[in-house]
């Protein structure tokens, strides 16, 4: 495809990466943060819709989650080795989504780590993935080449079980939950006062529930603000930095949701179900995830009631 980028040559303009060479936010020092478009993967944003995570500790830089294709790791290790003078050395993918972890491929001698249960699931989910993306991206499915899945080579340093937090470089992260086949994590950058979490945050509009259903949110959400400091700085999958208070408003909203779906499927309500629809701020009631998520809460409900039935 036009515009495909060389491997990394040294002290090289942005500019000379090519398109898809993604813009470096100073958050701290030492800390940057790479923005993702938002939204589905497409051909305009070449699958590039989920934000990453870049800090300098010990000599080395360390990125969380790689991006959603070979070609898109080349054009960032690219831009940083302009910017910031070297290669990245670390690469730790926090959750299993295709637009966060095809980037492996492309990440040359940097070492790919992940907690245990992401490397299961890319495992079990990565081909499915990666025909998803060829379909979504169009065009630009060019960007995957051949063999686009790179599964980490070593698990993440430290990690006992879930809840059990553990340090990888100048991160403080935890595995937590996401239901019962997924998980995600939480991670800390103390110094820097960031806290980011895929799988579990999103600000760019209604939260995505898919493959999960509200009380794990609820319970994975109560794991991030244990984990934040009321200062802190929030990074979410997709959507702008935000506060501790933006996340305290997501996870009211799965209760809501959820409390809404229970009383619905008490009275005896039938599908849709207006104060269900209506359980999300006035900005999220048309958006198309907040859609799925009511649906999905609730036939959970409905299942709930049917089930000491024996039904």
């Amino acid at each position: 495809m036009a515009g495909a980028t060389p491997e990394v040559p040294a002290g090289v303009p942005g500019r000379a990466c090519g398109p898809l060479a993604p813009r470096l936010h100073a958050l701290a020092e030492g800390v940057w943060w790479v923005p993702g478009a938002g939204g589905s993967p497409a051909a305009h944003n070449r699958g590039a819709v989920a934000n990453l995570l870049l800090a300098r500790h010990g000599g080395r830089l360390w990125l969380i989650g790689s991006g959603p294709s070979p070609a898109f790791a080349k054009a960032l290790r690219c831009r940083v080795r302009g910017e910031l003078g070297q290669d990245i050395g670390e690469v730790m993918n926090p959750y299993a989504r295709a637009e966060l972890v095809l980037g492996n491929a492309g990440m040359g001698a940097a070492r790919v780590r992940a907690p245990a249960v992401v490397v299961q699931a890319m495992a079990r989910q990565c081909p499915a993935c990666v025909q998803r993306l060829r379909g979504q991206l169009g065009p630009a499915a060019s960007d995957l080449g051949a063999a686009p899945v790179r599964l980490p080579a070593a698990l993440a340093p430290g990690e006992a079980s879930a809840g059990a937090r553990a340090r990888w470089g100048p991160f403080e992260y935890e595995v937590v939950p996401r239901g019962a086949v997924s998980a995600a994590s939480v991670w800390r950058h103390p110094a820097a006062g960031v806290v980011a979490a895929w799988g579990l945050l999103w600000f760019d509009g209604a939260p995505d529930g898919s493959d999960t259903e509200p009380r794990s949110m609820i319970a994975a959400l109560d794991a991030v603000l244990a984990m934040s400091g009321a200062g802190d700085r929030v990074l979410g999958e997709a959507g702008p930095l935000a506060t501790r208070d933006e996340v305290v408003q997501q996870r009211n909203y799965w209760s809501e949701l959820w409390l809404a779906a229970q009383a619905g499927a008490r009275r005896g309500a039938t599908w849709p179900d207006a104060a269900v629809q209506q359980a999300a701020p006035a900005a999220w009631q048309a958006d198309e995830r907040h859609a799925l998520n009511a649906q999905r809460a609730w036939r959970l409900a409905e299942d709930e009631m049917l089930a000491p039935h024996g039904r």
